[in-house]
């Protein structure tokens, strides 16, 4: 787990994760880095969160974020090591 700052916005990380079924459909991109993505993300109001595929660079802005009661957040082993689910702090 990590923390990056964007923007003065804070991200927090869960290595192996990804949030599906909220992704904006028009809001996927092929992005050189993570903090690309993050940037993407702190500048759309609706974004609560980033889905990061390394090393496609594939940069998804969520609608909502992670909790671990919600059965749409995909942990180590089921996402993969590519994975990396950021969401704000």
């Amino acid at each position: 787990m990590g923390r990056l700052r964007q923007s003065h916005v804070i991200f927090h990380s869960e290595p192996g994760t990804y949030l599906s079924n909220h992704q904006f459909v028009h809001k996927i991109w092929s992005v050189p880095s993570v903090h690309i993505c993050i940037h993407q993300c702190a500048a759309d109001q609706r974004c609560t969160s980033i889905n990061y595929v390394a090393p496609d660079g594939l940069c998804e802005l969520n609608t909502n974020h992670r909790t671990f009661s919600k059965p749409e957040v995909h942990y180590d082993g089921e996402a993969g090591d590519n994975y990396m689910h950021y969401y704000l702090v």
